[in-house]
Order: C-alpha cells, then structure tokens, then sequence
C-alpha cells in the first residue's frame, strides 16, 4: 500500500509516473517523453513480448477500483481512463492487490487489482491546505554532441588540403587548394550560423499548485480541491497544462 506522505513530495503530474518504482512487480510503461503523459501500459507480474503485449494475447490492464467503483471501458474490459485523471494530491492510498489477493474480483482480476482510495473530509473545524511545488529540468548528457558552423568548415577545409596533397600538391599548394574551393562546399553563410539546438531545445520546468478544504460536523463531512499543474517540455513546442478539481461529501444518516 502507497500512503500520501509517499506521493505528496513526488514531482509528477499523474498517478503513472507516480507508481513507477513503487511496488514490486508493478510495472509502468509511460507512452512517450513528452510532457503529462499518461501510462501506455501498467502490468504486474506478467510475462511480456518485446511489442509489450502479454503473451497469451489478451487484455493486460489490471481491475482499476477507486472509491469501490470498478473502472470499465465502453467494451466493457478494465480502463484507466480515470485512474489517469486523477490528481496525485487527491490520492489517499493506493492498494495493489495480485494473485490470492485479488481473487475476490473475480475473472476480470486476472490481471491484478490497483484499489484507489481517494481524500475525504474529517469532522471539526474547517482546515484549508495550499501546497507549491516548481523545478527545472534538461537533458541529462549531451547524448549527440555535433558540430558548429565553423568546426565543419575547417573539418572540409583539411579535407580538400588533404586531397591536393595526396595527388602531389606541397603544402603551400594544398593550402591554396583548399582556400580556393571552401566556398564551394563550406561557405560561410551572410547572416550567420545557427544554432540549432538552442532554437529547439529549451529549460524545461514545472509547477504544481493545489489548495484543498476539508471539515464538517459528526453526521456532514466534507472535503473539495483544485489542482493546477503546468509543464514546460525541453523542447520548445511541448508542454501540457491541466486543471483538475474534486468534491466529496459524506452525509451519515440516522434511520428511526
């Protein structure tokens, strides 16, 4: 079980990213890098193929619960189309349930069971709670270092020296050589070079902010929240923005 102390201080902006890492045999493939992506793929303990399809072919989308509703898709097999909603603050615990564990959802548990419990008023006075959280990000290694403007001219610049110079041009010929036809195959260009990792590449960064309000009386309860999240890519034409909001009420009624 994942409490909410352990997801409060995660920088995520889902509940996919959130679980990578978290449970064992809990598997989570993100679709792609791109900012507020949700999960491709999330499986526990199943045996895959290279393509991420289980191998006996079918279904592998574990039984998503949240709030003891099972979560279906419109062709009626388990979905996370919910689950992928869900703010990572508006989260109480998150139960993963396999094997004998899971028995008691029947067939559609095949595939194991994430119990979703989310966050829900407690009587006395009204608590309201702000919570900010921002960072920056960039690329890890510099995994495709290439070269300026200048570093090729002077690469193709040797290049023809060398090439005067292996059909029998001296030095100071193959240098002439080389000077003479640069132009042609390296010119330098009028308004300049570009650099065209900083036009497509930026600082990524991120915000998170959420203020929630919970409180009530013995019989009424009742908590609500709203998120905003915000997400600048590495690149510079991705990003993802979302704003979430939830209300929970509990009324505790007395039958005569």
């Amino acid at each position: 079980t994942i409490s909410a102390e352990e997801l409060e201080d995660l920088p995520v902006s889902n509940l996919s990213e959130a679980l990578q890492g978290m449970v064992n045999g809990l598997n989570v493939q993100l679709g792609s890098s791109r900012p507020g992506t949700n999960a491709n793929e999330v499986y526990i303990r199943q045996n895959r193929t290279f393509t991420g399809i289980s191998k006996d072919g079918g279904n592998s989308t574990p039984l998503i619960i949240i709030d003891d509703v099972i979560q279906l898709g419109t062709n009626g097999q388990p979905s996370m189309e919910q689950f992928n909603m869900l703010d990572p603050s508006e989260v109480e615990s998150i139960t993963v349930l396999r094997d004998a564990s899971a028995a008691i959802y029947g067939s559609r548990a095949a595939n194991g069971v994430i119990v979703i419990t989310t966050k829900k008023g407690a009587s006395g006075k009204t608590k309201i709670n702000l919570r900010a959280d921002w960072g920056l990000s960039n690329m890890a290694i510099n995994y495709r270092p290439i070269l300026n403007g200048e570093d090729r001219r002077e690469i193709l610049h040797l290049g023809l020296a060398n090439y005067a110079l292996n059909n029998g041009s001296d030095e100071t010929a193959a240098k002439a050589f080389a000077d003479k036809n640069i132009e042609d195959f390296a010119a330098r260009p009028w308004s300049g070079y570009t650099d065209w990792k900083d036009v497509l590449f930026r600082n990524g960064s991120h915000q998170n902010y959420e203020v929630s309000a919970q409180g009530g009386s013995e019989k009424t309860r009742f908590y609500t929240s709203f998120a905003y999240t915000k997400q600048e890519g590495i690149t510079n034409v991705s990003g993802y923005e979302r704003f979430t909001g939830r209300a929970n009420v509990t009324l505790s009624l007395i039958h005569i």
